[in-house]
């Protein structure tokens, strides 16, 4: 199947992740025909300037085997949206934003994230298994 037969331009795609803080950069496989968050949480310094970098390097490979911990775009599990949405909101813990479990509003932000967010289809970040060596 070639990639223009595909519904997202980035389905199966490698791509590469660099941080604006600390430089960090990867490349993260796309293992499914679905859209990839621009920008996320870095995986080495925990900034939240990790973005989708040099598009033009994006490679197709829906037969790439990933490294042992490699990044891995796959659909989130049914059963980790819920989870996914409670850890969410406890990121609100201690901010303005904070808000009380079981309150209306907590059950209102809970179903919008378990609904829109962390739908079906939403991406889901796995390192794949084994160990990767540095040096």
């Amino acid at each position: 199947m070639g990639k223009e037969e595909y519904n997202h331009k980035e389905a199966f795609c490698l791509m590469t992740y660099r941080c604006r803080d600390c430089g960090h950069e990867e490349r993260i496989w796309n293992s499914r025909d679905g859209v990839t968050p621009f920008g996320m949480t870095c995986l080495k310094c925990h900034g939240h300037n990790m973005l989708h970098v040099d598009w033009h390097r994006d490679e197709c490979n829906p037969h790439h085997i990933p490294e042992p911990g490699q990044g891995v775009w796959i659909d989130i599990p049914p059963n980790l949206r819920a989870p996914a949405a409670r850890a969410r909101i406890a990121s609100f813990d201690g901010t303005e934003y904070e808000l009380d479990f079981g309150s209306e509003r907590w059950t209102t932000v809970f179903d919008s994230l378990v609904d829109d967010t962390f739908r079906p289809e939403a991406p889901w970040l796995i390192r794949w298994p084994g160990h990767k060596g540095e040096g």
